[in-house]
Formats: structure tokens, sequence, C-alpha cells
């Protein structure tokens, strides 16, 4: 996480690790394995412009993960709205629930 929070710079390396945990790293998104890619997408969240260059930067390295079979992982903010809070309708429904 120190490695992390001097990449992210400025007030960011001040910043506990739990913190920037909860602020950039443990976040909603999507995964998409594309030809030999795996494409994070974040929904949107406050602050997500702060993390936009360290992404750019660490995207245009395109390292391929040995513990993932060689895929490259790339990172990218979806514009669009996310998908939470779940309408009150969805909320009711359960997979294996008692109905």
């Amino acid at each position: 996480m120190t490695d992390f929070a001097q990449a992210m710079g400025g007030e960011y390396t001040q910043m506990w690790a739990g913190t920037l945990l909860r602020k950039f790293i443990r976040r909603p998104g999507t995964l998409y394995l594309i030809d030999k890619e795996l494409q994070v997408v974040f929904d949107p969240f406050p602050g997500q412009d702060d993390l936009q260059p360290l992404l750019e930067r660490l995207n245009a390295q395109r390292r391929a993960l040995p513990w993932l079979y060689g895929l490259v992982v790339q990172f990218r903010m979806t514009r669009e709205e996310p998908l939470y809070p779940l309408a009150e309708p969805e909320k009711r429904k359960r997979p294996f629930g008692d109905g």
C-alpha cells in the first residue's frame, strides 16, 4: 500500500492503508476477459479522477501477470451510472429464498 500511496502522490502519501483501500481498491466494478487481457472496469465513484493518471501509467506498461496465466491486466473507469442501489422490486427477488 505504501507503493500505491507514493504512486498516487500528494495528500495520498499520508493516508492510512485502510483509507486507501476503501477509497480506491475495494470498489464495485466488472471484470471482462477479452483475448489475452483481463479488463477491470470500475463503477463511478467520488475521487475517481485522482486515480486515472495512475491507471493510465499502469495500462501503458501492459504487464502480464504470471499467476493469471500471463493475462495483461488493464484498468478503466466507466462513466455510466452504477446499478446500485437496486430498484425496490429487484431487492425482493431471491434466487434461493422463501419467495
